[in-house]
C-alpha cells in the first residue's frame, strides 16, 4: 500500500471554497488504497476565528473519522505573531512585516522550515503538493529531493502567470526561477482550467503529457449526507412565502450582482410569489458593497446577507431554495487560467435551478467544452437571466480523480 504524504498550509479546521477540494482530494486518495499523512500548519480554531478566517470543524471531523489518514500539523512562527504582536504592534508596522514577507514569497513562508523538518521523517512513497499557497510547492521540492522520492504539484490558481495578483518587478525572476525549477521536477501537475495548462505549456514549456486537467466539480457523497440530515435540512430552510434565489460563497474574482439587481428590480413576482435573495458565506466588505449597490435600486427589503456558514449548511441552502444564482465576471478570460466558478459543481449536484446571465452561455459552453445537448436552457421571466441545466459527466470530481489515480502510475 503507497504511503503519500500531502502537504498543504491551509487544512481544516480553515475552511474555504479551496479547503473542500482539498479535504476531498484526501478522502478520495485515501479510498484507492493509500496511506495519507498531510503535513499543514499548527494554529488552534480559536486563532483563525479571532482574526476572522472562515472556519468549519465539521470538516475535520469528518476526515478524523477515516482510518488510514494522519495529520501532522508543524508549528510556524505565525503563531507568535497571532498570539502575541497583532494586536500589539502598531499598524504600519504590521503592514510592513506582512509587505516583507509577502515579497519574500508568501507569509506562510515562516512555516516551511518547521515544515521541512517534520517532513524528511514521516515516511513516504512519494509527495503530493497543492497550491496556493505555494509555499507548498517549495517544502515539497526540498522533502522530495532530501528523501530521493517524486512528487505531484496541484494548481487550484495560477501563481506567477495569474493576472490578477501584481508581483513587484523587482522579485519577479525570483519567482519564475523558483516556479520553473519545481515545474521540471514535479513527476505530474495537476491543473484545474485548461487555461492554467496552456499558459505553463507556453512561459515555462512543461510539456503537454506532463500537465493533466481536473475541473471543480462534485461528490455525490455529500449531496446523500445532507439529504440524509432532517435536521439540518430544516435549520437552513427559507421561508415558503417567498420565492428564495439563493447566491452560496463569497464575491471572489470581481463577481458583481450588479447586473441582476438591475434586472431584479423591476420584478414583480415569480411563481406568484415576492423574490427574496439570499447571499450566503459574504465577507463583511462583500456585504456593505451588495447593500451599497441595492440601495441604488430601492430593493433592500428584498436582499438578506449571511456570514461564514459550514460546508454541509451551505449544501443545505442550496437543497432549499428556489434558485441559485451563479455569478460569472466575463472580463477574466478562461485563458488566463480562470475558471468556472467551482461552486458551479455544487450547483449541478443539488439540482436546484440554476439563474445565469444569458450573455455567459457561450463562455461556460467553452470553459467545460458542453455540447448543445448537454444543457437546457428554460426563460426565468428575469430580463437576461435564464434558468440553466446542465448534465455532464466531467463535473463529477469524485471521477475524474478516480480515473487519474487508477489508469496512471503516479508514485
Amino acid at each position: 500500500m503507497k504511503k503519500i504524504l500531502y502537504i498543504t498550509y491551509a487544512f481544516p479546521p480553515q475552511a474555504g471554497g479551496g479547503i473542500r477540494r482539498i479535504a476531498n482530494t484526501v478522502k478520495i486518495m485515501m479510498r484507492e488504497t493509500f496511506n495519507i499523512t498531510v503535513l499543514t500548519r499548527r494554529t488552534s480554531e480559536n486563532i483563525l476565528k479571532k482574526f476572522c478566517i472562515p472556519t468549519d470543524s465539521q470538516l475535520l471531523n469528518d476526515l478524523n473519522q477515516e482510518k488510514r489518514l494522519k495529520i501532522v500539523r508543524a508549528y510556524s512562527f505565525e503563531e507568535i505573531y497571532y498570539k502575541y504582536l497583532k494586536e500589539n504592534t502598531k499598524r504600519k508596522t504590521t503592514q510592513f512585516l506582512t509587505k516583507t514577507t509577502r515579497t519574500l514569497m508568501e507569509t506562510a513562508l515562516l512555516w516551511a522550515p518547521f515544515a521541512i523538518l517534520r517532513g524528511v521523517f514521516i515516511s513516504a512513497d512519494g509527495l503530493f503538493a497543492t497550491g496556493p499557497t505555494f509555499i507548498n510547492f517549495f517544502v515539497a521540492f526540498v522533502i522530495a529531493k532530501l528523501k530521493r522520492v517524486p512528487y505531484i504539484l496541484e494548481y487550484r490558481d495560477s501563481w506567477l502567470l495569474n493576472p490578477s495578483i501584481e508581483t513587484p518587478k523587482k522579485i519577479f525572476w525570483f519567482i519564475k526561477l523558483q516556479e520553473s525549477l519545481y515545474l521540471k521536477h514535479a513527476k505530474r501537475v495537476i491543473t484545474t482550467t485548461d487555461g492554467i495548462r496552456k499558459k505553463l505549456e507556453e512561459f515555462y514549456g512543461v510539456n503537454h503529457v506532463k500537465i493533466i486537467v481536473i475541473k471543480n466539480g462534485y461528490w455525490i457523497e455529500e449531496r446523500k449526507k445532507v439529504l440524509g440530515s432532517a435536521k439540518l435540512m430544516r435549520r437552513c430552510s427559507f421561508s415558503k412565502e417567498y420565492y428564495n434565489i439563493a447566491h452560496i460563497g463569497t464575491l471572489g474574482s470581481g463577481r458583481s450582482p450588479e447586473k441582476f439587481f438591475q434586472s431584479i428590480s423591476c420584478l414583480g413576482t415569480i411563481d406568484k410569489k415576492p423574490c427574496k435573495i439570499h447571499f450566503i458565506g459574504v465577507t463583511k466588505s462583500e456585504r456593505c458593497y451588495i447593500y451599497n449597490i441595492i440601495d441604488n435600486h430601492n430593493i433592500r427589503q428584498t436582499v438578506q446577507c449571511y456570514g461564514f456558514v459550514s460546508r454541509d449548511e451551505s449544501l443545505a441552502y442550496m437543497v432549499n431554495s428556489d434558485a441559485l444564482l451563479l455569478l460569472i465576471n466575463a472580463g477574466l478570460k478562461s485563458r488566463d487560467g480562470f475558471g468556472v466558478p467551482g461552486k458551479l459543481g455544487d450547483y449541478v449536484m443539488m439540482g436546484s435551478k440554476i439563474l445565469i446571465d444569458l450573455s455567459l452561455i457561450d463562455f461556460l459552453k467553452k470553459e467545460l467544452d458542453l455540447k448543445d445537448n448537454d444543457i437546457t436552457l428554460l426563460d426565468s421571466g428575469i430580463k437576461n437571466f435564464v434558468y440553466l441545466y446542465i448534465s455532464v459527466s466531467q463535473l463529477d470530481f469524485y471521477k475524474e480523480l478516480l480515473m487519474l489515480l487508477k489508469k496512471l502510475k503516479l508514485w
